[in-house]
């Protein structure tokens, strides 16, 4: 029996997903069936980790791409630093009664406010 060509296909799973690979190659006369064999599944073993590879270093670009939550104290600051009006529903009085309950949340809903002040006159 001759062998001229081999077919070599493999499934990875990544992700909970199951994809397959496959290559199909001639063996030309002389050459070694079992080391063609061989190199097609080292190619295809190779191709799966470049894959794998790719994809895992989109989904870290996605992760790093998104901004920090700003979490406590910090939420605050900067949701009271970011008013342009006074007046309630959306100005800065809508936050006084948690300004109250922290002094250093406090002096910055005052030295916003203080602005807010100076701007509108």
């Amino acid at each position: 029996m001759t062998i001229d060509r081999i077919k070599f296909s493999q499934e990875f799973t990544y992700h909970g997903l199951s994809r397959w690979i496959g290559f199909e190659g001639t063996v030309t006369e002389g050459e070694d069936t079992i080391a063609a064999g061989l190199k097609m599944e080292q190619i295809a073993t190779e191709t799966i980790k470049a894959i794998v590879k790719k994809q895992s270093s989109e989904e870290t670009e996605k992760v790093i791409q998104n901004e920090p939550k700003l979490t406590g104290f910090a939420h605050w600051e900067n949701e009271i630093n970011k008013c342009t009006t006074i007046e309630k529903p959306d100005g800065i009085e809508s936050f006084r009664a948690i300004a109250d309950m922290n002094p250093k949340l406090k002096e910055v809903f005052d030295n916003k406010l203080e602005q807010l002040k100076n701007n509108k006159l």
